[in-house]
């Protein structure tokens, strides 16, 4: 909320200024905020946190469906310095395994954060995928057309659940980076054609390739573009 990313941040507000947003006439102390969402997230209240994101994300795609039907999955791992018992994941950032928490968090074309899936445990993206569509499913009204992810989740077995989906969904394309390339898949220096476009007042020139990767289990090759 307001680029604050705890609830302990929050004490910098001015609680008076803050209120006006809220449309009361001061904002709670952190110690209210805090007291209020151990009651919200205790079992007896039976709030629905999942339910709750869904309608959120319906009322942002009733309002303005998303382009084209394209969507970008990215998984964020949070660490944790509580002293609840929580599954080891790895922290990006300090670069080691560290407790903490992991969510998915889906965008459409404008940029628009949609949905965020929280996961029982960290885990890599092309295992929290499915997660994330599932819930993408129940919200969006049309199926969506592509997905776009990072090499987090370069997975045979995700690409063929994606394209040749076992449960009746539609095919969904995908794209996403390569990972782990190697000497055997680097293209001839003849390869590459120059191509250009407008950005802007900008012409941007830039030299690209096509080939082909296969991978069993799928029935046609991928499409490798190299820039």
């Amino acid at each position: 909320l307001l680029r604050y990313r705890s609830v302990d941040a929050m004490g910098h507000l001015i609680r008076g200024d803050f209120g006006v947003l809220l449309g009361i006439r001061r904002a709670p102390e952190v110690r209210t905020i805090r007291r209020k969402l151990e009651e919200i997230a205790a079992p007896a209240s039976g709030f629905d946190g999942a339910a709750f994101i869904r309608a959120l994300a319906r009322g942002v795609l009733a309002s303005e469906p998303a382009p084209e039907g394209v969507f970008f999955f990215d998984d964020h791992f949070k660490p944790y310095h509580g002293k609840r018992p929580v599954a080891k994941g790895w922290d990006a950032k300090k670069r080691i395994g560290a407790p903490g928490i992991e969510d998915v968090y889906v965008h459409d074309l404008k940029g628009r954060a949609l949905l965020f899936v929280p996961l029982d445990a960290p885990t890599s993206l092309s295992c929290a995928m499915p997660k994330a569509l599932a819930e993408l499913r129940k919200v969006a009204s049309a199926a969506p057309t592509l997905a776009v992810f990072d090499r987090g989740g370069f997975s045979r077995d995700l690409f063929r659940s994606l394209v040749h989906p076992a449960d009746g969904m539609p095919r969904l394309d995908f794209l996403t980076y390569l990972r782990a390339r190697t000497k055997r898949r680097e293209l001839p220096e003849s390869s590459f054609r120059k191509v250009s476009f407008e950005d802007g007042k900008r012409t941007i020139e830039i030299e690209i390739a096509e080939s082909t990767l296969e991978m069993k289990g799928l029935e046609r090759p991928l499409r490798l573009i190299v820039l």
